[in-house]
């Protein structure tokens, strides 16, 4: 249990958004949006402590041996919503604002999907009918995959049809996957693209997925 706890904690990476509910004395759920700081093995994990100008009254909760229901969204293998409750140690105020909690005895996970994503860094390019940019495929499916693009690109995402072509080397030949963008997702600098397969891809993909995973 300890080692599956500890597996399940390394997967969320700092940043990813979070749910921070509290339940009070008179049974009112309390909830407020927040972020994942990171984990020390064993030990703590830290959250940034919510901005509660919007919900005043979960401040006043957010103190050392408050317990609360921690709901995050993992991306590793068939992607998970994680839930788990921990209880507040310290607030951090300075430099950052923290909450310092203790490591959950438990994590429920309910997967989001049926396909292991594979992590991968692949270079590659995605296409529209006017434009072409680089990106970098974080990770891959038999039914789709996630790029990392420069939020500054030339590509119209909301057109949603789009092409991914891997790049060509001397080992393997450029590969074009017709594409269907279904989220993006702002990270600092960069976008996160959610992107599905067209269903008559599969032998495409497979071959995509030995070459350039396996390196067959």
């Amino acid at each position: 249990m300890k080692n599956s706890i500890h597996h399940t904690l390394i997967q969320l990476k700092p940043s990813s958004p979070i749910t921070v509910e509290i339940i009070t004395a008179t049974g009112q759920r309390l909830g407020v949006r927040s972020f994942y700081i990171g984990y020390l093995a064993d030990q703590y994990i830290f959250l940034h402590k919510p901005d509660c100008r919007k919900s005043p009254e979960v401040d006043h909760y957010l103190v050392p041996q408050t317990a609360c229901t921690i709901r995050a969204l993992s991306e590793e293998g068939r992607g998970a919503v994680l839930a788990f409750v921990t209880t507040i140690v310290k607030v951090i105020d300075i430099p950052t604002k923290m909450l310092v909690c203790t490591v959950p005895s438990n994590i429920a996970s309910q997967p989001l999907r049926k396909d292991i994503r594979i992590p991968t860094s692949i270079p590659a390019q995605i296409k529209s009918a006017s434009a072409m940019c680089d990106v970098m495929i974080l990770d891959l499916s038999q039914h789709g995959c996630r790029v990392l693009i420069e939020k500054e690109h030339p590509v119209d995402l909301s057109i949603k049809k789009i092409q991914l072509r891997t790049i060509e080397t001397q080992d393997q030949a450029s590969l074009t996957l017709e594409c269907e963008v279904c989220s993006v997702k702002r990270q600092g600098k960069f976008e996160i693209v959610g992107l599905q397969f067209n269903d008559t891809l599969s032998k495409e993909v497979e071959l995509l997925i030995k070459q350039l995973i396996f390196n067959q």
